[in-house]
């Protein structure tokens, strides 16, 4: 059985190649910037990170269970109920969380 335990991916920090797929959609000198923002952006990361040949198989032949960590919405969700404040005060938060927890 494989246990994936968190950060399979980072919703905050993307690849070079995420970046240059996310500036095709929209200005990435606006929030959320080079992070994900909604729910296209996240099945655009679980694929990067599952494209692999060799992870496909495995994914594919042993049994598995993942829970998500803070790394799949922001580094440090939810440290701080000022934290929690600022972010929900921005127009993308919400898409944000929603569609990261569908996503998952």
């Amino acid at each position: 059985m494989l246990l994936l335990l968190g950060d399979q991916m980072y919703a905050d920090e993307t690849s070079a190649a995420t970046r240059d797929w996310l500036a095709t959609r929209r200005d990435l000198g606006q929030p959320p910037w080079d992070q994900v923002a909604d729910y296209e952006e996240y099945t655009r990361l679980y694929d990067e990170c599952w494209l692999d040949p060799e992870v496909r198989w495995l994914l594919s032949t042993v049994p598995s269970c993942m829970i998500f960590d803070d790394h799949d919405v922001s580094d440090d969700w939810n440290t701080s109920a000022g934290w929690q404040a600022r972010m929900r005060a921005t127009p993308w938060w919400r898409e944000r969380v929603l569609s990261g927890l569908i996503s998952y």
